[in-house]
């Protein structure tokens, strides 16, 4: 597919509102090209208490693709915010061809408004929960709930939640939709997300899976194999014998980072599926039904995702991942983790994933944390590839701050309760249940 810029949204996804407490506000956005942002912001009463345009220590940029930026917009300002209100805000880019503001996405912001906005107070009273959102899943997305509970407390019918607190799963990487995958390779290919190759006996970089017969809803054929002796990892896992990954549902099974990638903006925004065709041309005769019906469940889902969006630039949002987000049962026991990082091509989907979760979930819950990542990412992706990224999931993988607290009242603490999950183990031990 050839990259045509020129209709190419210039948000592809967000604005999402993560942390914003006191004296500091950050914004999560990827953009088809490379811009300078303008933040600014305004009380309830239309006065502005922040404006500049933001320098390279504010704003963190990183290229993973050739029409596709992650940008980090981290503020710290001088005055705490004021509490218990509504902040509106306007992001404005702008390069040496083209100025946007964010305002001029269709349906960002709600009726009789002119700036999205958030609701900032120092309490935690009101605090929505989400976890496990599965686009295939046959019923709503639990997501546009935010969406209605934020416009009825704009009409002032109720409160505004205080913050969202997503708990896990909000990609289910193991377990993918045959059309959904279809999507994912078309935005691949239109924003020149970036290929990879690993180490593999058959399939050894991303043109290889996208070209092999087993690439559609028989990916646990591609996947990697446990090739030692230990019986009580097989015993446990009857009918999955050998195969590192525990998944029921690992047939279409992302592996490379591209993949990833294109789910988040695929789950998280509707920019996008305008440009997806449904198509199951390369679709096995056997899985042709399945096909269809996950294409009326996907289609329901990507209607949604204007509202979804919505609500999210409306929202402080926190995440933490739990296994999906990575691959069923991650890092369930010590066991589990030197069978599934001894294997190359095992470690390599992990740390893909690892990857995808830190850009669009991890690193906005406490930015500060990851400055040392960030300069090694910066290094490891360019305009046209990614450049040594087995060092960057090394650092993801030893990463131990994934963990955080958020200053309210009463204060949150989120645990990670995933990559610190076995570490006092002696040896190994058989999976547990």
């Amino acid at each position: 597919m050839t990259i045509n810029t020129s209709v190419l949204p210039v948000i592809i996804a967000g604005p999402i509102v993560r942390k914003a407490i006191n004296k500091q506000i950050v914004f999560w956005l990827v953009t088809s090209q490379q811009y300078q942002c303008c933040v600014t912001l305004y009380d309830e009463n239309g006065t502005k208490v922040y404006s500049a345009t933001l320098t390279d220590k504010q704003h963190a940029c990183i290229t993973v693709g050739k029409q596709a930026f992650v940008n980090l917009l981290n503020i710290h300002l001088t005055d705490d915010l004021p509490d218990n209100t509504w902040i509106s805000y306007n992001i404005t880019l702008k390069n040496s061809t083209n100025t946007f503001n964010c305002t001029e996405l269709n349906n960002l912001c709600y009726e009789n408004q002119a700036y999205p906005r958030f609701w900032h107070t120092t309490q935690a009273n009101h605090v929505l929960h989400g976890s496990c959102r599965k686009p295939h899943h046959k019923s709503s997305d639990g997501l546009l709930a935010v969406d209605t509970q934020i416009a009825n407390a704009l009409k002032d019918k109720n409160p505004a939640p205080d913050l969202l607190m997503l708990s896990g799963d909000q990609v289910y990487i193991d377990d993918v939709a045959g059309p959904m995958l279809s999507a994912i390779h078309q935005v691949i290919a239109l924003l020149g997300l970036h290929s990879g190759s690993w180490q593999n006996e058959d399939i050894e970089n991303s043109e290889q899976l996208l070209s092999s017969p087993d690439c559609y809803y028989q990916r646990d054929k591609i996947l990697p194999l446990f090739e030692g002796d230990n019986d009580n990892f097989l015993d446990f896992f009857k009918g999955k014998k050998k195969r590192v990954f525990t998944s029921v549902s690992a047939h279409n099974h992302l592996i490379s980072f591209a993949e990833v990638m294109a789910m988040y903006l695929l789950v998280w925004s509707p920019e996008l599926w305008e440009f997806v065709t449904f198509d199951d041309s390369k679709i096995a005769t056997k899985h042709q039904q399945r096909y269809q019906e996950e294409q009326k469940v996907i289609e329901e889902f990507a209607k949604g995702l204007p509202s979804v969006r919505r609500a999210l630039a409306h929202i402080r949002t926190f995440m933490i991942h739990d296994d999906h987000d990575i691959t069923d049962d991650w890092n369930l026991t010590r066991e589990w983790e030197e069978i599934a990082y001894g294997h190359p091509f095992s470690k390599r989907i992990i740390g893909n994933a690892l990857t995808g979760y830190w850009l669009c979930q991890g690193w906005g819950n406490n930015p500060e944390v990851f400055d040392e990542i960030y300069q090694q990412a910066k290094d490891c992706f360019s305009s046209n590839k990614m450049n040594n990224i087995d060092a960057l999931i090394d650092t993801l993988l030893q990463f131990n701050q994934w963990h955080y607290s958020v200053e309210t009242h009463p204060k949150m603490v989120v645990l990670d309760t995933r990559t610190q999950r076995w570490r006092s183990e002696k040896k190994q031990t058989a999976l547990q249940v």
